[in-house]
Protein backbone atom coordinates (compact mmCIF):
# COMPACT_ATOMS: atom_id res chain seq x y z
CA UNK A 1 0.00 0.00 0.00
CA UNK A 2 1.26 3.48 -0.83
CA UNK A 3 2.42 5.67 1.99
CA UNK A 4 0.77 9.01 2.69
CA UNK A 5 3.87 10.85 1.39
CA UNK A 6 3.87 8.83 -1.84
CA UNK A 7 0.17 9.47 -2.42
CA UNK A 8 0.57 13.19 -1.73
CA UNK A 9 3.51 13.36 -4.16
CA UNK A 10 1.46 11.52 -6.77
CA UNK A 11 -1.35 14.06 -6.37
CA UNK A 12 1.08 16.97 -6.69
CA UNK A 13 2.62 15.46 -9.84
CA UNK A 14 -0.81 14.76 -11.34
CA UNK A 15 -1.94 18.35 -10.68
CA UNK A 16 1.26 19.62 -12.30
CA UNK A 17 0.63 17.39 -15.33
CA UNK A 18 -2.92 18.73 -15.73
CA UNK A 19 -1.65 22.32 -15.51
CA UNK A 20 1.06 21.60 -18.10
CA UNK A 21 -1.53 20.19 -20.49
CA UNK A 22 -3.82 23.17 -19.91
CA UNK A 23 -0.95 25.46 -20.93
CA UNK A 24 -0.76 23.91 -24.39
CA UNK A 25 -1.37 26.00 -27.52
CA UNK A 26 -5.00 25.28 -28.44
CA UNK A 27 -6.46 25.65 -24.95
CA UNK A 28 -7.25 29.11 -23.63
CA UNK A 29 -8.79 30.31 -20.38
CA UNK A 30 -11.76 32.60 -20.80
CA UNK A 31 -14.69 33.91 -18.81
CA UNK A 32 -18.13 32.61 -19.59
CA UNK A 33 -21.59 33.10 -18.13
CA UNK A 34 -20.82 30.62 -15.33
CA UNK A 35 -17.37 31.95 -14.40
CA UNK A 36 -14.02 30.76 -15.62
CA UNK A 37 -14.11 28.36 -18.54
CA UNK A 38 -11.73 26.78 -21.01
CA UNK A 39 -11.96 27.49 -24.70
CA UNK A 40 -10.66 24.85 -27.12
CA UNK A 41 -9.57 26.35 -30.42
CA UNK A 42 -9.09 23.11 -32.27
CA UNK A 43 -10.56 24.60 -35.43
CA UNK A 44 -7.75 27.21 -35.55
CA UNK A 45 -4.91 24.73 -35.92
CA UNK A 46 -3.83 21.29 -36.89
CA UNK A 47 -6.81 19.08 -36.05
CA UNK A 48 -4.72 15.92 -35.69
CA UNK A 49 -2.39 17.66 -33.22
CA UNK A 50 -5.27 19.12 -31.28
CA UNK A 51 -6.99 15.73 -30.97
CA UNK A 52 -3.77 14.31 -29.58
CA UNK A 53 -3.62 17.16 -27.07
CA UNK A 54 -7.22 16.52 -25.99
CA UNK A 55 -6.29 12.89 -25.33
CA UNK A 56 -3.22 13.95 -23.30
CA UNK A 57 -5.38 16.35 -21.28
CA UNK A 58 -7.96 13.62 -20.65
CA UNK A 59 -5.17 11.27 -19.55
CA UNK A 60 -3.85 13.95 -17.18
CA UNK A 61 -7.29 14.28 -15.57
CA UNK A 62 -7.54 10.48 -15.24
CA UNK A 63 -4.15 10.39 -13.51
CA UNK A 64 -5.28 13.12 -11.11
CA UNK A 65 -8.54 11.27 -10.39
CA UNK A 66 -6.62 8.04 -9.74
CA UNK A 67 -4.21 9.84 -7.39
CA UNK A 68 -7.08 11.43 -5.47
CA UNK A 69 -8.88 8.12 -5.28
CA UNK A 70 -5.73 6.51 -3.83
CA UNK A 71 -5.78 9.22 -1.20
CA UNK A 72 -9.21 8.07 -0.09
CA UNK A 73 -11.37 10.65 -1.82
CA UNK A 74 -14.67 9.08 -2.95
CA UNK A 75 -15.24 8.42 -6.64
CA UNK A 76 -18.13 10.37 -8.15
Amino acid sequence: MATEANVSERIIQAEKHVNEQLSYGGIFPSTGPFGSTLEYRYHDGDLEGEIGQMRRLADAFIQLADALESHGKPRA
